[in-house]
């Protein structure tokens, strides 16, 4: 079987197309599609720590202080100590941030539906598709013996 034919293979392809289109809008706000998920977390929750928003928009840990780091030094967010718990540093989406935010999220809607018009009944068909993928993933991970071979 050739490469191009693997299902991980045409998962990646289509996921980088969409990075780039998205990307190109993003550019010109000096943020990538990543920093972007980021800003879209604390739109629906100002203030969560970085373990929530790395879970939520799927960002390593190691990427995602970096990133941060970049979008503070922009003016985007800032970090504040949780008084309760010093030991949590909670992220808070800037007024500049904000409005920065909700410019590129009507982007990214607009492109989402798009998509959505464009794929039309076969979108219930590729949500079901993509849950597949990810409980087949899942039971993977429960079935390797940690060096990524599959135990049967």
């Amino acid at each position: 079987m050739d490469f191009t034919d693997f299902v991980c293979f045409n998962l990646k392809s289509i996921n980088k197309r969409v990075e780039k289109h998205m990307a190109l809008f993003f550019d010109s706000f000096g943020i990538s599609v990543s920093q972007a998920f980021i800003l879209f977390c604390l739109l629906d929750h100002d203030g969560s720590i970085l373990s929530e928003i790395g879970a939520r928009a799927q960002i390593e840990a190691s990427s995602l202080t970096a990133m941060t780091d970049k979008l503070d030094r922009m003016g985007l967010v800032e970090r504040t100590l949780d008084p309760h718990n010093r030991r949590i540093v909670r992220l808070y989406i800037t007024p500049k941030g904000r409005e920065t935010a909700e410019i590129i999220k009507q982007r990214g809607e607009k492109f989402d539906q798009y998509l959505r018009g464009n794929l039309g009944q076969d979108l219930d068909k590729l949500f079901d598709c993509l849950a597949s993928i990810n409980s087949s993933i899942d039971k993977l991970s429960q079935s390797t013996d940690g060096h990524g071979n599959i135990q049967l």
